[in-house]
């Protein structure tokens, strides 16, 4: 599946999210692939989404975003 576009669509809905009022934050939780956290970190930037990532693994980045998520005040949490 790598290369098929699923962290670009990720960016693009939080972006509509985001244009829709809501407040969304982007978890980058594809640590296998080189360059995902990198490539959604620079779109977090680009459209104005917070971008939650550590190097741990898949789960504790998902766990982490979430919580990380509620103390932002963001309201939904898109797992990349």
């Amino acid at each position: 599946l790598q290369g098929s576009g699923k962290t670009t669509t990720a960016a693009k809905l939080a972006l509509t999210l985001k244009d829709a009022g809501r407040k969304p934050m982007l978890a980058a939780a594809d640590l296998q692939r080189p360059g995902a956290v990198e490539q959604l970190q620079t779109l977090g930037e680009q459209i104005g989404v917070p971008v939650h990532s550590e190097r741990t693994t898949p789960v504790e980045v998902c766990k982490n975003a979430v919580a990380q998520a509620k103390k932002t005040l963001c309201d939904i949490v898109i797992l990349d």
